[in-house]
């Protein structure tokens, strides 16, 4: 069991790890280093809004009523601004 769980784990971080390496490739090449540097920084950020989340204690957070609305509110305006680009 333990290795069907590693396996799907790896599986996961592959897949969500690919598509941000060819987009940090990608903007830099065709904008520039200081666009690829925003895209860097813009991950690294991500990366550790992910990790203070799962510190906090995901369940918790994600499972308060009043969080949901929060969570809509920032993934909507996240959507809204990346739509708007």
């Amino acid at each position: 069991m333990e290795v069907l769980m590693g396996y799907l784990l790896g599986l996961s971080f592959v897949i969500l790890v690919g598509p941000v390496v060819f987009t940090l490739l990608k903007s830099t090449l065709h904008q520039g280093r200081m666009a690829g540097m925003m895209v860097a920084i813009g991950i690294a950020v991500s990366d550790l809004v992910v990790v203070a989340i799962c510190f906090a204690g995901y369940s918790r957070f994600f499972t308060d009523p009043r969080s949901k609305l929060t969570i809509g509110i920032v993934g909507a305006f996240i959507l809204f601004v990346l739509g708007a680009r």
